[in-house]
């Protein structure tokens, strides 16, 4: 009897091993609609954006193919490489994607097209002359990578084995540009989508013309999956060379200058020119939801720079730059109406601050709010709880915008139930705002008793 059930598991597990095998066979994603992809959290292929959505240039880029074939996408999310590559084994998804280098899988897989490609730069002081990683022979260089596995590795230490590699995939980029001002390493030899990510921090360095290491992100795939890739090929002729794929380009790897500037003289001239106009919408929205008009303005200008017609690569438009899907459910019908889009923006923020826990101070929440509104609530739950980790106070700004760097490492952010956000990034936008509150409240000192009013709301 034992031996006949034992029999049965046996056969039944097969059964179910081979349904799963022919579910996700080469005619599946086409039979059933849908697409199975495994990916991995990082800022390449897939994470959750300020608006609680998913996003991410592999990510969106794949969203599109299946768009064309008429498809749904589910995306498995899975820790390292390793667990990617053995589900794909074992024919638990269509395919995979997380920065996978073509040369280090062609034996194994079937491979995509080539998504992106890249290479590596190298950066220095701005007072080093002109140079090569040739010559500099002894000195320590910071390799910033996002694994340090990797056949690419591999090779450039091979290549230049008279330099002093020191991998830092771990650390922020911050972090490692500060190890450069303070003489612990040289230079800085990263890849170009990284510095293309991290700009306003590399440009502290001086980037040399020699790049090296061209190399190729692909999609990968099981063997069975010939239709499959047959058919990513066929879109791809297009979509390599459409407007599609230049907008997503820009939209993930370029940075906006006039938005990330901090010019006071510029913003004292816009005041007249571009928010006097704009006044008597921020009133109205400020006293409908407890804010200080002028923080609402501050907002504003940190978002668009009080520009009505403002759009940024990502789609968010507006005074207060906000996504369609966003603004539909605050009640906004047109995103480029300034009246609209200050009373969703403030409607918005308020909401980010009341998520906040009530026993926190008025202050504490304001700041917290601005950041979630800046990054996305739950990146925010993140920070909090991963300060608690680090024995600090999760209900503090001073002791939270220490840990929200950490969102972009991949260290942390590979053990946080919401992966990676660029941290940096909501600390920089608290601060500026708090200029800009600060410089309007000079401007218009007469309105102080609009500060009341803010304190009240929160």
């Amino acid at each position: 009897m034992k031996k006949f059930i034992l029999f049965f598991i046996l056969i039944f597990s097969s059964s179910c091993s081979w349904i799963a095998q022919k579910n996700l066979g080469q005619e599946y994603y086409l039979k059933n609609k849908e697409l199975v992809v495994l990916v991995r959290n990082n800022p390449i292929s897939y994470y959750e954006d300020r608006f609680e959505t998913t996003a991410g240039f592999e990510h969106d880029s794949i969203q599109s193919f299946a768009r064309k074939k008429d498809v749904q996408v589910r995306f498995i999310v899975k820790e390292t490489k390793e667990e990617l590559l053995e589900d794909l084994r074992l024919g638990r998804a269509h395919m995979a994607m997380g920065v996978f280098i073509a040369q280090d899988l062609e034996k194994q897989f079937l491979l995509g097209p080539p998504i992106l490609s890249l290479n590596f730069q190298l950066f220095c002081p701005r007072d080093y002359r002109p140079l090569k990683l040739k010559q500099l022979s002894g000195k320590k260089i910071s390799l910033v990578v996002e694994d340090e596995a990797g056949s690419e590795v591999k090779s450039l230490r091979e290549s230049f084995p008279e330099v002093e590699w020191q991998l830092e995939s771990e650390l922020s980029v911050r972090d490692i540009i500060e190890k450069v001002n303070q003489k612990k390493v040289n230079c800085v030899v990263a890849d170009s989508l990284i510095w293309r990510m991290n700009q306003p921090e590399f440009a502290k360095l001086k980037r040399m013309k020699e790049s090296f290491g061209d190399r190729e992100i692909v999609w990968v795939m099981g063997a069975r999956q010939k239709k499959l890739r047959k058919d990513l090929l066929e879109w791809h002729k297009n979509f390599f060379q459409s407007h599609q794929r230049s907008s997503l380009f820009k939209q993930y790897f370029s940075v906006n200058a006039e938005y990330d500037n901090y010019d006071t003289e510029v913003f004292l001239k816009r005041i007249s020119s571009r928010l006097e106009p704009l006044k008597k919408y921020f009133k109205v929205a400020a006293d409908q939801f407890g804010f200080d008009w002028r923080f609402l303005a501050a907002v504003a200008y940190q978002e668009s720079h009080w520009n009505k017609n403002a759009v940024s690569p990502t789609g968010v438009r507006g005074i207060m730059m906000l996504i369609k899907k966003t603004a539909e459910e605050l009640g906004v019908d047109n995103r480029l109406d300034p009246e609209q889009s200050i009373f969703g923006g403030a409607k918005y923020l308020r909401q980010m601050i009341e998520r906040m826990p009530y026993f926190m101070s008025e202050e504490d929440r304001l700041w917290f709010g601005l950041a979630s509104y800046n990054l996305g609530y739950y990146h925010v739950v993140d920070a909090r709880k991963l300060a608690i980790d680090q024995k600090l106070n999760p209900n503090r700004w001073q002791d939270v915008k220490s840990i929200l760097p950490f969102l972009s490492q991949s260290r942390y952010y590979r053990k946080l139930r919401h992966g990676f956000a660029r941290g940096q990034e909501a600390v920089t936008y608290v601060r500026r705002i708090r200029r800009y509150y600060n410089l309007l409240k000079v401007e218009f000192f007469d309105d102080d008793g609009a500060e009341e009013k803010l304190n009240e709301g929160v």
